[in-house]
Protein backbone atom coordinates (compact mmCIF):
# COMPACT_ATOMS: atom_id res chain seq x y z
CA UNK A 1 0.00 0.00 0.00
CA UNK A 2 1.37 3.44 -0.90
CA UNK A 3 1.71 6.33 1.53
CA UNK A 4 0.01 9.71 0.99
CA UNK A 5 2.13 12.59 -0.16
CA UNK A 6 1.58 16.24 0.80
CA UNK A 7 3.88 17.58 -1.90
CA UNK A 8 2.22 20.01 -4.32
CA UNK A 9 3.71 20.08 -7.80
CA UNK A 10 3.15 23.17 -9.93
CA UNK A 11 2.90 23.22 -13.68
CA UNK A 12 6.07 24.39 -15.43
CA UNK A 13 6.03 25.93 -18.88
CA UNK A 14 8.78 26.97 -21.27
CA UNK A 15 10.09 30.50 -20.88
CA UNK A 16 8.97 32.65 -23.83
CA UNK A 17 12.15 34.75 -23.73
CA UNK A 18 14.27 32.13 -25.49
CA UNK A 19 11.76 31.11 -28.14
CA UNK A 20 12.91 27.48 -28.02
CA UNK A 21 16.64 28.27 -28.17
CA UNK A 22 17.31 27.25 -24.55
CA UNK A 23 19.89 30.00 -24.18
CA UNK A 24 18.28 32.05 -21.42
CA UNK A 25 20.59 33.75 -18.94
CA UNK A 26 20.40 34.01 -15.14
CA UNK A 27 19.33 37.63 -15.71
CA UNK A 28 16.01 36.60 -17.31
CA UNK A 29 13.22 38.15 -15.22
CA UNK A 30 10.86 35.27 -16.00
CA UNK A 31 12.77 32.00 -15.54
CA UNK A 32 16.09 33.23 -14.08
CA UNK A 33 18.02 30.99 -16.47
CA UNK A 34 16.10 27.79 -15.71
CA UNK A 35 14.49 27.60 -19.20
CA UNK A 36 11.10 26.88 -17.55
CA UNK A 37 9.08 28.66 -14.90
CA UNK A 38 6.18 27.74 -12.67
CA UNK A 39 2.86 28.93 -14.07
CA UNK A 40 0.80 31.27 -11.91
CA UNK A 41 -2.49 32.90 -12.86
CA UNK A 42 -1.11 36.37 -12.17
CA UNK A 43 2.31 38.05 -12.23
CA UNK A 44 3.24 41.41 -10.69
CA UNK A 45 3.60 44.51 -12.87
CA UNK A 46 7.28 45.47 -13.00
CA UNK A 47 6.44 49.12 -12.14
CA UNK A 48 3.40 49.28 -9.84
CA UNK A 49 3.52 45.61 -8.70
CA UNK A 50 -0.24 45.05 -8.93
CA UNK A 51 -1.24 41.49 -9.98
CA UNK A 52 -1.78 41.19 -13.73
CA UNK A 53 -3.34 38.28 -15.61
CA UNK A 54 -0.62 35.93 -16.91
CA UNK A 55 -1.43 36.43 -20.61
CA UNK A 56 -1.73 40.22 -20.33
CA UNK A 57 1.60 40.35 -18.46
CA UNK A 58 3.38 38.73 -21.42
CA UNK A 59 1.49 40.75 -24.01
CA UNK A 60 2.36 44.04 -22.26
CA UNK A 61 6.02 42.99 -21.70
CA UNK A 62 5.83 42.60 -17.93
CA UNK A 63 3.55 45.54 -17.20
CA UNK A 64 -0.10 46.13 -16.43
CA UNK A 65 -2.11 47.85 -19.18
CA UNK A 66 -2.03 51.27 -17.46
CA UNK A 67 1.76 51.22 -16.94
CA UNK A 68 2.26 49.94 -20.49
CA UNK A 69 0.28 52.86 -21.92
CA UNK A 70 2.20 55.35 -19.75
CA UNK A 71 5.52 53.77 -20.77
CA UNK A 72 4.85 53.87 -24.51
CA UNK A 73 3.38 57.38 -24.32
CA UNK A 74 6.55 58.64 -22.60
CA UNK A 75 4.81 59.41 -19.32
CA UNK A 76 6.94 57.18 -17.06
CA UNK A 77 9.60 58.71 -14.80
Amino acid sequence: MSQGNDRVVGMKIECPNHEGGFDCTPFCDICEGEQEYEYTETRPCMYCEIPVDHDIWFEELGMCVDCSHKYYNGEMD
